[in-house]
Order: structure tokens, then C-alpha cells, then sequence
């Protein structure tokens, strides 16, 4: 061989026991434009991290729904810049201070910001707007919001989420119960220490799942993803 040039893909003799191949650097820079989806993740907090768009994301991976699950691979959309700091993010909380949070964190505060914003919005059946919501459509509405997609009804929403015990429940996540009829006719946010948020008669209001009606109707908490 001439000159100290080698090829991509060519194959060097070391020894007679050994070789040595040269691989591709194309390879290797596709494996960094992959990202695997961990628990907890959801496209909007994936979008964060990589300074990109949820619809960006789901247009390069052809999806027909915000739903992803652990271990799903993704392909980051062409000119993402991932973030070089801690996964963590800061933000603003509901109470006025600020934190650090997991970005499963920020999205669900992002979720419970949403909604408080839309607190007094009239009830409306099968209202889908802040000039009237039912329950799934009010829920739909604030993820939606946040770039997530979620069936029109309350009960193709406890289809799609996963349940988690009431005591693990994060802010944002869904929460059921069988008021309006049996299994998972209604649907609010949960806020956390025993609040939630949701549509019913009266409009958009905060809850308390100490009122004994809530309680005995409670199906339980679901998270999204």
C-alpha cells in the first residue's frame, strides 16, 4: 500500500491471526440521530431536550398519535441541537417559587399551568373549546395544547394511559372516575395533594378528592406515555 491513506470500509492485515476494518463515520453519526424512549418521556418533553418541535418528531417517525412507549426508538429530526446541561429543568412554579425538574416534571406542571389558565370556562356537552368543554374534551384541549394528542373520549383516554397508584400520581397526570356512568366516564387533571381539575356542570373548576362524592367515584390515576 502507498502513502499512509486508507479507505472506508477496507480491511487491514495486522498479523496473520489478526485484521483491523476501518468503519464508515457515516455510521457512526447516524447512531447519535436515534433516541431511546425511557419512561416518563413524552414527545413534548423530548422536543425540549433537543430543541425541536413534537410535530417535527412526529412527522420524521411517521406517527398518528403523541402516544410513545420505553424502549421505542425515535429518529431526531435533521438540524436538532441537543441540550448540554442536566436533563433537569427550571422552571416557574404554580406557587410563584422556582425549581429544578425532571422533564416528566416540567410537562406535567406545563399540563397543570395549562388548565388552571382555564379555570371558570363554561360546561358545555361536547365542547372542545375555552367557550365550553365536557370533561375529555377540556383534557384533550390542555394536552393538546403541549403538543399531545389524546382520543376525543374519556374512556379511549384510559385506553391509551397506563394506571400508576394514587400515592405516585405526578401533576398533569389523568384522573377517572365512574360519575357520569359506568367505568371511565369522566375525566379530570390531577394536580397533586389531592386535587384535580376538570369540566363538569358548574364549568372548568379545582377539586378535592376529600369531598366524599369525588371519592367514592374515583377510578383511580393514569399517566400518558
Amino acid at each position: 500500500m502507498k502513502g499512509h491513506s486508507v479507505g472506508l470500509g477496507k480491511t487491514l492485515l495486522l498479523s496473520a491471526a489478526s485484521v483491523f476494518t476501518v468503519f464508515s463515520l457515516p455510521t457512526l453519526a447516524q447512531a447519535a440521530t436515534t433516541y431511546t424512549v425511557h419512561s416518563g418521556d413524552s414527545l413534548w418533553s423530548i422536543s425540549q431536550r433537543y430543541h425541536t418541535s413534537v410535530t417535527a418528531l412526529e412527522s420524521e417517525n411517521h406517527l398518528h398519535s403523541s402516544l410513545i412507549h420505553p424502549g421505542q426508538h425515535l429518529v431526531l429530526p435533521q438540524g436538532y441541537t441537543a441540550r448540554t446541561h442536566s436533563s433537569d429543568s427550571h422552571l416557574s412554579g404554580r406557587g410563584g417559587g422556582s425549581t429544578y425538574l425532571s422533564s416528566a416534571s416540567v410537562f406535567g406542571e406545563s399540563v397543570a399551568l395549562s388548565a388552571e389558565k382555564l379555570v371558570g370556562a363554561p360546561y358545555q356537552w361536547g365542547g372542545v373549546s375555552p367557550a365550553g368543554f365536557d370533561c375529555s374534551g377540556f383534557v384533550q384541549y390542555v394536552y393538546g395544547q403541549l403538543g399531545v394528542h389524546l382520543p376525543r373520549t374519556s374512556y379511549g383516554m384510559y385506553d391509551v394511559s397506563h394506571w400508576v397508584p394514587l400515592s405516585n400520581a405526578r401533576v398533569g397526570d389523568l384522573i377517572f372516575f365512574n360519575a357520569d356512568g359506568p367505568g371511565a366516564s369522566h375525566v379530570g387533571i390531577y394536580l397533586g395533594n389531592g386535587r384535580f381539575i376538570d369540566a363538569e356542570d358548574g364549568g372548568v373548576r379545582i377539586s378535592s378528592l376529600n369531598m366524599g362524592y369525588w371519592r367514592s367515584h374515583l377510578l383511580g390515576t393514569r399517566q400518558v406515555g
